[in-house]
């Protein structure tokens, strides 16, 4: 095989440089090279190889440069709209560069925040923990990458904030501290708010459950554990129908869960069991907690023991049927005069309905000369001895007066005041 040798000069003509660079090519070994004497000489084919390789080489860098190029513009991107703010600070800690949303935070422009030192922007109550995390970074020493402090405003507002850090280094060196500053006040806000709600619930003297969508406990309050006496640990996880002693408890969950999903709210009155065995009545109502995109939750459900309500309903349902049927004519007054209750002889004595009365003031019964008289007379007695009995004239709803012995006794609250008048009559004559 003939090879073609060229000479450094002209090397140099083909690369458009001085011999001289040539020659340190040949004598540095970047280019293949005889040495013939104190000259070279190049091969044809070695010369183009490395021509080759050297343009494959240019065009690698070029494309790493683009690539470089690229990356700064997209971080650059990233660092002008970043929703938080970003600042980078010197091995002094004094500001270098920081982004818009930082500037935003600080109330300061670009210009007056420049060389500040970063002891400016912190609490001082909280400067101590700033600066010997920042000192501990540029130290290399491992400090944890997040904590919080008071972020100080130009005008004073305080800022709470989480700073996250990293050292900047320059060809193997420190030069500085990178921070990203995050605004919690939002956050804070709803972590204060979700305690609130949470001490609500913890301390409120209803009872709680949550269930998931399938029906399983996943909440209960302190005031469910008093209520059935199980623990938090013993209901979680099971339906709520272990709880329930009607006769027919397996429709009634299904009903409360079809209507609570249903996006109405259920209400009413259950037979209930402790854990003990123990059976008592709930006022209960359940209805679906969704979240802001209307998704499901749980479903929530408030209850309590209105057992001594039920036995006094009970005891005050037969109190009323027993005078009801009494032959004396008994009404109950309000603490304003006014009908709350009559049985039949009253009314009848009267001519009245019941619904007539109710609501009316004791005046309609009593001819219009007599009210002011009667008035202070009976007034004056309930101040002497708390009842005042007497033989009036009233009069009927068809206007005829008779007359009538009624004796009125005034009942009186915890405090002392007047909270009913309790009116029977005595006898009737004419």
């Amino acid at each position: 095989m003939e090879f073609q040798f060229y000479t450094v000069e002209q090397v140099a003509k083909i690369l458009n440089t001085k011999a001289s660079t040539v020659r340190t090519y040949c004598r540095d070994g970047k280019i293949p090279a005889i040495r013939i004497g104190r000259g070279y000489r190049i091969a044809k084919e070695d010369l183009e190889k490395w021509l080759r390789l050297k343009k494959q080489s240019s065009t690698s860098l070029d494309e790493e440069h683009q690539r470089l190029l690229e990356a700064e513009a997209k971080y650059r991107d990233l660092f002008e709209n970043a929703n938080d703010g970003i600042i980078l600070f010197d091995t002094k800690g004094l500001l270098v560069l920081a982004n818009p949303k930082a500037y935003e935070m600080s109330g300061y422009t670009r210009k007056e925040a420049e060389g500040m030192h970063f002891a400016r922007f912190i609490h001082p109550e909280d400067l101590p923990l700033a600066t010997e995390r920042f000192m501990s970074r540029m130290a290399g020493e491992d400090v944890p990458s997040k904590y919080e402090v008071r972020y100080l405003h130009k005008d004073g507002q305080v800022i709470p904030i989480e700073i996250s850090g990293n050292v900047v280094t320059k060809e193997g060196e420190p030069s500085g501290i990178q921070i990203i500053l995050r605004d919690t006040s939002e956050r804070k806000k709803a972590e204060k708010q979700i305690a609130f709600l949470s001490k609500v619930l913890e301390t409120s003297p209803l009872s709680v459950i949550a269930t998931d969508n399938s029906g399983h406990i996943q909440y209960i309050n302190p005031a469910t554990e008093r209520l059935y006496g199980y623990t938090k640990e013993e209901l979680v996880g099971e339906s709520p129908g272990i709880l329930n002693a009607e006769p027919d408890a397996e429709r009634i969950q299904k009903e409360i869960f079809k209507t609570a999903r249903r996006g109405k709210i259920w209400r009413g009155q259950l037979l209930n069991k402790r854990k003990n065995g123990e059976l008592f009545h709930i006022q209960l109502s359940v209805y679906q907690l969704l979240d802001e995109n209307g998704d499901f939750v749980a479903l929530v459900g408030f209850q309590e023991d209105i057992t001594e309500q039920r036995e006094v309903h009970e005891q005050r349902q037969r109190l009323v049927k027993t005078i009801e049927e009494v032959d004396e004519g008994i009404a109950i007054l309000d603490e304003k005069g006014t009908f709350i209750f009559a049985n039949k002889v009253f009314t009848k004595s009267f001519g009245y309905r019941k619904k007539e009365l109710m609501g009316k003031s004791w005046q309609i019964l009593v001819p219009k000369e007599h009210v002011e008289r009667i008035d202070k007379e009976a007034g004056k007695s309930f101040e002497e001895t708390g009842k005042w009995e007497k033989s009036l004239e009233v009069a009927r709803k068809d206007g005829r007066k008779i007359g009538m012995t009624l004796s009125i006794t005034i009942l009186k609250d915890k405090d002392g005041k007047p909270s009913n008048y309790v009116n029977i009559i005595k006898s009737i004559s004419g």
